[in-house]
This record gives structure tokens, C-alpha cells and sequence, in this order.
């Protein structure tokens, strides 16, 4: 009886062993998945022709790339990323739309901010969004990381 008892404990204590450790290291999951593009930032916004910033977003410091779309007909729509601190980090891009309806979803490059990341890892970052073509146009802008 002794022995059921004792085997009874081993295999309880086995148990905790390999689950405690597994469930701990569960709680501790970056949300920023490689391979797989991860939703930073999402919203509609008007964007001037002085310029409209988008809020800061927080990158896990691999690649990241931004996906515009509503663009008007005959619009010219640029962008670019800043550093929180206020440093333009990468060249301009842009979105443009010579077809009669707002433009579709288009994402452009993707653009790697690994040289740009704070010790711990992370880079803080906002996108500077112009419309060059007309006054304002208000237009949907995806970030992901």
C-alpha cells in the first residue's frame, strides 16, 4: 500500500516539475511574432497638406511597413517615419492615385528599424503623413510590425 502511495506522489511531483515551468514561461510572450505581420496602429485619419502625424507606436525592432488606402483621385499622398525624439529615420514614401474612385489597400516596402532600437529592444516611432495634391484627404493608415 505504501508503494501505491509513494507512486502516487512521484508521479504528482513529476507533474508540477513540467508544468510549473511551462505555464510561467507562457506568461512571458512578446506579442511582435517574426514572420507574421503584427497590427500596430490602425485608424482613419485627415491628412493636410502641412502634414498630419499619426500617435506613437511602439515597434519590436525588426521590419515594419505601412499600408494606405482611401487615397482621392489625383492625390499624391506622402509619408515618412520619425523617431519619438523627433528624427526622421528612413526616406520618404508615397502613395498616388490616378484612378477615378479612392484608392484600394496598398502596403509599400517594408523597412527594417533594427538600427534604430532603444536597449531594450524597441523603437518608438510615429509616421508623418502629407497630402500634396490636395488641401486634406482623409485616408486610412495600417502600420504593422
Amino acid at each position: 500500500m505504501k508503494r501505491v502511495s509513494d507512486f502516487k506522489i512521484f508521479i504528482f511531483i513529476l507533474m508540477l516539475v513540467f508544468v510549473i515551468p511551462t505555464s510561467t514561461l507562457a506568461s512571458e510572450f512578446t506579442p511582435y511574432g517574426a514572420g507574421e505581420w503584427d497590427l500596430i496602429y490602425d485608424s482613419q485619419i485627415l491628412v493636410t497638406s502641412s502634414g498630419t502625424n499619426t500617435s506613437t507606436v511602439t515597434s519590436g525592432g525588426g521590419d515594419i511597413r505601412v499600408c494606405i488606402s482611401g487615397v482621392e483621385h489625383g492625390n499624391l499622398i506622402t509619408a515618412q517615419f520619425y523617431i519619438s525624439t523627433g528624427n526622421a529615420i528612413l526616406p520618404g514614401m508615397f502613395v498616388t492615385n490616378n484612378s477615378g474612385s479612392p484608392s484600394a489597400y496598398e502596403c509599400l516596402s517594408k523597412i527594417d528599424v533594427r538600427p534604430y532600437v532603444d536597449s531594450t529592444g524597441k523603437v518608438k516611432l510615429y509616421l508623418k503623413v502629407v497630402s500634396k495634391n490636395q488641401s486634406s484627404d482623409i485616408v486610412r493608415i495600417v502600420i504593422e510590425d
